[in-house]
């Protein structure tokens, strides 16, 4: 990374370039600043390219910071059904994104289901990722040794996901947004946020759909393939996040060899995009780092089973 600007001098003048990548079946709104490294940005279910707009106008003072819209999301645009969509299908898309935009190598950073993207991608193509970093991506279907994991998974499963899932399926959007919202939250939010937020979050109520409706979205990724990760890798996670993510933090740190992790103070699940700032400072140094993909370690016949 570049070392000619830090966080805690005077930004640059930096100038924002906005436009639409196509892949095979969507053309995907993207914002780009910055000069130096490649970083993308993968915004979460309910997000879009505009999420990440203050990122890159801090990330940019050092680094070129691509953010884009996922297909589905505000901006971008797909020809295919929602029901036919996939976790293969978002990486997809991120690897024609890169390649048009000539972003190789490049740092991924992605915040929930976006960090599952990032997480594809990189399994499949470590050789273009310099760096990987995950801010609690939900991969609550792990098991864990946690004697709550099992009753928390449940309940998130019916109370959250499928009871959503029911509320796009009977045209509720609004009840879907707020059973997805609060759910993820751990506590009522929706109707507390600004109408700016509400209105952003139903722009992009197509897109959680989709990850709802579509196949194995949100439980593609086994422990056995996330072990297989050669990228240095960083695991971050709100200190006042509900149980059900930092249990899968948790994990996700046992699995990967090297991990490291971060813990945002004051934040929960949306913390990343809360705040921006403490975000950029807590993933600046990680980036810079620019570590080279670290040995294997002689054992990596299977993920270590959870702590008794």
């Amino acid at each position: 990374m570049e070392r000619g600007h830090s966080l805690g001098q005077p930004a640059p003048r930096l100038t924002m370039r906005r436009g639409w990548s196509r892949t095979k079946h969507a053309s995907l709104r993207y914002a780009e600043c910055g000069a130096g490294p490649n970083v993308v940005l993968l915004h979460g279910g309910l997000g879009d390219y505009r999420s990440w707009l203050p990122h890159l106008a801090l990330l940019g003072r050092c680094a070129r910071v691509i953010a884009y819209s996922r297909r589905y999301s505000h901006g971008s645009r797909c020809d295919l059904d929602i029901t036919l969509h996939s976790l293969q299908a978002d990486a997809d898309d991120l690897q024609s994104l890169l390649g048009a935009l000539s972003a190789l190598p490049v740092h991924l950073v992605g915040t929930s289901y976006g960090a599952l993207v990032a997480l594809q991608y990189a399994l499949r193509s470590s050789e273009h990722v310099r760096s990987i970093t995950l801010a609690e991506p939900p991969l609550h279907e792990w098991p864990s040794s946690d004697s709550r994991c099992a009753d928390l998974r449940a309940r998130f499963r019916s109370e959250v996901l499928a009871a959503a899932n029911a509320a796009f399926h009977a045209r509720d959007v609004e009840r879907a947004l707020a059973l997805l919202v609060d759910g993820f939250a751990g506590t009522p939010e929706f109707e507390a946020w600004p109408a700016r937020r509400r209105r952003r979050a139903r722009d992009n109520a197509v897109a959680m759909q989709a990850i709802l409706q579509g196949v194995n979205t949100l439980s593609g990724l086994s422990e056995s393939q996330v072990h297989g990760l050669r990228v240095p890798c960083l695991v971050l996670h709100g200190a006042d996040t509900t149980a059900i993510h930092r249990i899968a933090c948790e994990r996700l740190l046992e699995v990967v060899p090297g991990a490291r992790r971060c813990v945002l103070a004051r934040v929960g699940h949306s913390g990343p995009t809360d705040r921006p700032e403490q975000f950029v400072e807590a993933i600046v140094p990680f980036i810079a780092a620019d570590t080279p993909h670290r040995p294997v370690p002689a054992d990596r016949s299977s993920p270590r089973p959870p702590r008794a």
